[in-house]
């Protein structure tokens, strides 16, 4: 057993061989847990000499299958001792690779992704039923497909309870003309709608570039940010082939406007996951409304907000009449200048912000079905019909 697997357990990929850390000769280990965390260990030890508890690495080395391997980014130390040798806990943007990239040899690549279900309830009794394997769908020409791993029957329960960040399946892009930066666009995209429409992060950890043979040719790993943090979902997934729906209606708007507007999508998926959860407050008030004045803004140069967020809605022809746009501008100005809300209603004011932002988040995406909405109270979710206005 590798000392990695002796302390930490099961890994997603695992490597061991020799090398030089920081310019030092060692021995290493080097894997990635299901939860993403990145583990290390070496022969010598670095942090002592530094005096301090996290340090930079650059690690360079040959596995004991003769495949290069190259590990950067900063360590801190582990929450165990060994008499010799140490651990080291990734922190921050680091990654490794295993392998040469040869993208004339690779046929597909396979993310290992995080917290995407494969259970829907149905009946009386919300029976889970666990049967679907395999989901594919095309997003601009590329063929692309969801399968569940072999382990998810023993994880998918903690991800539906939100304790855990768990590799669920694995996405898998079938290679044709597109380059590698072109691939990887498609999946931040495809983890960016995931997450806004489930209402909790999906994230791909690593993937394996496989040839023909299906021989893995190159990985890359990286402490990617896959964790537990969960809103209210925005679209329906109870039935995983309707997340594969959204996906294809959505993908093309969400690369026509991330084109416009590189990360925005990605920064105002991440910020909704705050809001939308049991906690409201005047902080996440005003955060809602900046995020529609920052997109009111990539619309219009106008110096009024009322034409600016006329001139989003007409953007993106969603249905918002006179009296929606006069409340939004009254809790906007109340929250902006006065720090407070603007009626005595403060939770439903509240709400009525959220969900003007949520429509407005599809509305961009084109997106023209069912959603929920967040309501007062027992902060049931109502499911509504997204209208559009007639072009």
């Amino acid at each position: 057993m590798s000392i990695l697997s002796e302390w930490y357990g099961e890994f997603v990929s695992q490597y061991s061989g020799l090398g030089t850390l920081n310019g030092t000769d060692c021995s290493f280990e080097i894997g990635q847990m299901k939860d993403g965390t990145i583990v290390l260990y070496s022969s010598v030890d670095i942090l002592s000499a530094h005096g301090r508890d996290e340090v930079a690495i650059a690690l360079v080395g040959v596995g004991e299958d003769e495949n290069p391997i190259v590990a950067r980014g900063k360590v801190s130390t582990g929450d165990k001792t060994l008499s010799e040798g140490s651990l080291y806990v990734a922190r921050g943007a680091f990654e490794f690779t295993a392998g040469k990239v040869d993208w004339s040899r690779v046929q597909d690549i396979r993310f290992s992704l995080t917290n995407f279900l494969f259970c829907y309830s149905v009946g009386r009794t919300g029976e889970l039923v666990n049967n679907i394997l395999r989901l594919g769908a095309t997003l601009d020409g590329i063929d692309v497909a969801f399968e569940k791993t072999s382990q998810y029957d023993g994880v998918w329960s903690n991800v539906g309870l939100g304790q855990g960040t768990v590799i669920t399946c694995e996405l898998i892009v079938r290679k044709g003309n597109q380059t590698r930066e072109e691939i990887m666009r498609l999946s931040y995209a495809i983890c960016d709608l995931l997450t806004i429409g489930a209402g909790r992060i999906i994230n791909w950890i690593c993937y394996e570039a496989r040839d023909r043979n299906g021989s893995t040719v190159y990985a890359y790993h990286q402490n990617r940010y896959t964790n537990r943090k969960a809103g209210s979902e925005l679209v329906d997934f109870s039935d995983p082939r309707t997340a594969v729906d959204f996906l294809e209606q959505c993908y093309p708007a969400y690369m026509n406007y991330n084109a416009r507007h590189p990360g925005m999508l990605h920064r105002i998926g991440r910020l909704l996951l705050d809001l939308s959860t049991p906690e409201y407050d005047q902080t996440s008030a005003l955060v809602a409304v900046a995020i529609v004045d920052a997109l009111s803004k990539k619309e219009s140069d106008s110096n009024v907000f009322r034409e600016r967020l006329n001139s989003l809605r007409n953007a993106n022809n969603m249905w918002l009449d006179g009296a929606e746009i006069d409340a939004f501008i009254q809790s906007r100005n109340s929250l902006a200048h006065e720090f407070g809300f603007h009626t005595e209603d403060a939770e439903g004011e509240y709400f009525h912000i959220l969900n003007l932002l949520r429509r407005l988040l599809l509305s961009i995406l084109d997106y023209q079905f069912e959603y929920y909405e967040v309501t007062k109270g027992e902060r049931a979710l109502n499911k509504r019909t997204l209208h559009r206005s007639p072009q």
